[in-house]
């Protein structure tokens, strides 16, 4: 049965004050004797202080019924915890929102699952060797689980600089193979047993453990309330919040995780595009994907796709014989005996290079590739712990010198790679491709103006299409395709076209050189000709201006 609080709830309002452990918000263990959790605890029945070890399951799965069902039950029984088992819908938040509206007795909201968001998961985020931008990524990932109002996450593998940013961001982590706290007593409850939770309670337990457990509960809900009452200072400070800062952010840490397990011969970074026939093999895909498309930017690739169990095999192999280098992008999908045998094969008569889109356990018994066997594996293997549009295009910059190599492997993968493993590439051998923040700019004042000014072109009849390309210290960040290729409108001007350079003199040479000269503050197109060149001074032409001088229109 329900019981008011009065006593807690005065006590509340009197001890309710953000404590800071160092400045920041410090473990919920060290609450289990405060006085706060001292009241609660002395009013709790025995019904209600081991309900507090009960959690239910929730997912995106649980229609209305089951959604009603433990909205009942966390009211009526004051169960400890919810627990969403994948990243929460609009209705499993509502429930949470609804649930959390029950005073001092309101269930942890935890999450135990994929968070099937933007951010990476935690073998990405520990493959990244920057203390402070794993820390940073915690920070990000505690301000979006907190909106879900999830306060604990359970999960395997949380790096320490990750945790510590999640719980100065006011979530706590919790190891679910731990023997001890929370984790040793939690009883996760599925929806369609949630009716069965009375028959739970009625175990005979003893009293101080009962006692004990509780108290761990309440000190983590206290912990949340301090969380709460904190509104001196945002969880998010220097952290970016809007849509294009945060998907520089994303990048860079998808940027940092990639790591590079082999590189014999030095082959990552590619070079000699010119004289090496590349061929791209997506392996478990049928259609040309981002990491092809990627490849592509930087020379000519062919594409080639297979899936295990495939007709054609021997065909394939003997493709792919033609080619001084294979690229090979194993995507997560059917990983057989046969696959293996097919990478075998393939780096028996080409150098290879593999990336794999996955968890490294995945592939930690493929035989010649993390066995130290009898063969030595392929030439370059690049982990990206992860199948997405990131880590699709970033590895194939990494191939090809865009992006340098720095992850390191957070956990062991076989004998051969132990934690810690990981070859360091250098970047900058090529341009990269990034957001206009990854390079210091803005993509919505950027991307406005940039349009603007070729749809005015384009309007005004000055050219029937264009392309436009952007690069910033060293990375890409705006690439666009304006129009058609003639008047007639028939062909649209697309990325990948080829053009005919022929009187571009004054681009190709001094455009570029003027461009940086400005940055540098040495020049100005409002200038004058004679404010750049002596033999001028004194001569008609002194007074030309230097931008009607580079438009063709200085007479």
């Amino acid at each position: 049965m329900k019981r008011s609080l009065p006593t807690a709830s005065f006590i509340v309002i009197f001890f309710l004050i953000p404590i800071r452990l160092n400045g920041q918000p410090g473990s919920y263990t060290h609450y289990l004797d405060h006085p706060w959790v001292d009241s609660v605890l002395s009013t709790l029945s025995m019904e209600e202080k081991l309900a507090q070890s009960h959690w239910v399951l929730c997912s995106p799965d649980d229609g209305l019924p089951e959604l009603m069902e433990i909205a009942r039950s966390v009211r009526e029984h004051s169960l400890g915890g919810l627990i969403y088992t994948a990243a929460p819908d609009e209705r499993m938040r509502e429930l949470a929102a609804w649930c959390l509206s029950a005073g001092a007795l309101a269930p942890v909201i935890a999450l135990e699952g994929p968070w099937d968001g933007m951010y990476p998961g935690m073998l990405s985020l520990g493959a990244i060797t920057s203390d402070s931008l794993r820390y940073l990524a915690g920070r990000k990932l505690a301000a979006q689980y907190r909106n879900a109002h999830v306060s604990l996450l359970i999960s395997r593998n949380v790096d320490e600089a990750v945790a510590s940013g999640l719980q100065d961001g006011w979530v706590q982590v919790m190891d679910p193979g731990q023997a001890s706290g929370l984790n040793a007593f939690i009883s996760r409850i599925p929806a369609s047993r949630i009716r069965e939770v009375k028959e739970g309670m009625e175990e005979p337990i003893q009293a101080d453990r009962i006692d004990l457990h509780a108290r761990q509960v309440l000190a983590l809900k206290y912990w949340i309330r301090l969380q709460e009452a904190d509104t001196a200072e945002s969880v998010q400070k220097g952290i970016p919040d809007d849509k294009a800062a945060q998907s520089a952010f994303l990048r860079e840490l998808y940027a940092q995780s990639m790591t590079v397990l082999n590189n014999r011969e030095q082959l990552i970074p590619i070079r000699e595009l010119e004289s090496t026939r590349i061929a791209c093999l997506a392996i478990n895909q049928e259609q040309e994907t981002e990491f092809q498309a990627m490849a592509a930017r930087y020379t000519r690739t062919h594409n080639h796709f297979w899936n295990p169990g495939g007709e054609k095999l021997d065909e394939l192999v003997g493709e792919l014989a033609g080619y001084d280098l294979v690229l090979a992008a194993l995507y997560p999908g059917p990983y057989k005996e046969e696959t293996q045998e097919f990478l075998a094969s393939l780096n028996q008569q080409s150098k290879l290079a593999l990336v794999w889109f996955g968890d490294p356990a995945s592939l930690g018994t493929s035989t010649g590739i993390t066995d130290g066997g009898s063969t030595a594996g392929p030439e370059g293997l690049i982990l990206a712990y992860e199948q997405n549009p990131f880590t699709e295009r970033l590895s194939a910059q990494l191939l090809f010198g865009g992006i340098g190599g720095n992850g390191r492997l957070p956990v062991a993968m076989a004998e051969k790679y132990p934690a810690g493993s990981g070859i360091h590439t250098p970047g900058g051998l090529r341009l990269q491709y990034g957001f206009p923040e990854n390079a210091g700019l803005c993509s919505a004042k950027l991307n406005r103006t940039i349009d603007s000014i070729v749809h005015r072109g384009l309007e005004a009849g000055a050219y029937p299409g264009c392309q436009v390309i952007v690069a910033r210290k060293g990375t890409v960040v705006f690439h666009k395709a304006y129009g058609h290729h003639s008047y007639e409108d028939r062909i649209e001007v697309r990325e990948h076209d080829l053009y005919d350079l022929a009187s571009v003199t004054k681009i190709s040479g001094p455009l570029s050189g003027l461009m940086f000269l400005e940055g540098m503050g040495k020049f100005s197109y409002q200038g004058r000709l004679g404010d750049y060149c002596d033999a001028m001074k004194g001569s008609d032409k002194a007074g030309l201006a230097l931008k009607d001088v580079l438009a063709h229109r200085a007479g």
